[in-house]
């Protein structure tokens, strides 16, 4: 993930649009995306540290389909259109030692995009 690499897009008339990493944090457990906008595709990554190897419970939730991987394996993956949902997917995950990196795709249909990864002990 290179955050200054700037991509190449378009708008929804055809016309080009610059599309870059924009840094956002939320008071939420369900973040929209800053420049939100319908059928669109968009992407979160973060990096967690864990002191030990440690299994957590993730529960992920989007508006529309997406895609989350850890540490570049794919845990889990919605297809089709389908309202935010806090208990949509559930998984057990393993994290290592250290930095663990994760990584999001939103594939936003109409109206709106929203999402979701809640982290917690599995006790």
């Amino acid at each position: 993930v290179n955050f200054d690499a700037t991509y190449e897009g378009k708008h929804r008339d055809g016309k080009p649009r610059e599309l870059r990493w924009q840094f956002t944090q939320s008071e939420m457990i369900r973040v929209t995306p800053p420049d939100e906008q319908s059928d669109s595709t968009y992407y979160a990554f973060t990096e967690l540290y864990f002191e030990d190897d440690s299994d957590m419970l993730l529960a992920i939730a989007s508006d529309d389909a997406a895609k989350v991987w850890i540490n570049d394996t794919l845990i889990w993956e919605d297809q089709g259109l389908s309202s935010w949902n806090i208990g949509e997917g559930f998984r057990k995950v393993f994290f290592q030692r250290g930095y663990n990196r994760i990584l999001l795709r939103i594939d936003n249909g109409p109206v709106v995009c929203q999402f979701s990864v809640v982290i917690c002990p599995p006790e």
